[in-house]
């Protein structure tokens, strides 16, 4: 069976980008999609690939992807975010500088 190529990460969707619709049709996806791959795309240095996922009762049993594990788009947030950088400073405290002395000691 052959299986479809997935897009570039240029050709998704902002829904397919998000996981909330599915990558082969846009329908919106519920808690049972499953997992296509990742749609590759580099700007530059920069890796803006995502994960892609698709309609668990047709397009993914169209390209025979059983293997794939059921995930919803909720569980796709960690693969696709950054954490906020300020965030963790906030929790973080105040920070002490990690000075050595040069003073001479007596």
């Amino acid at each position: 069976m052959s299986t479809r190529t997935l897009p570039t990460v240029w050709r998704l969707t902002r829904g397919q980008r998000e996981a909330t619709h599915c990558v082969w049709c846009s329908a919106v996806l519920g808690d049972d999609a499953i997992r296509e791959g990742l749609a590759v795309g580099y700007w530059g240095a920069h890796n803006r690939s995502v994960a892609v996922y698709a309609c668990p009762t047709t397009c993914a049993k169209e390209q025979g992807e059983t293997q794939w594990q059921t995930r919803g788009p909720a569980l796709c947030a960690p693969e696709t975010s950054r954490p906020d950088p300020a965030a963790s400073l906030a929790t973080a405290g105040p920070r002490t500088p990690n000075r050595v002395s040069t003073a001479a000691s007596p």
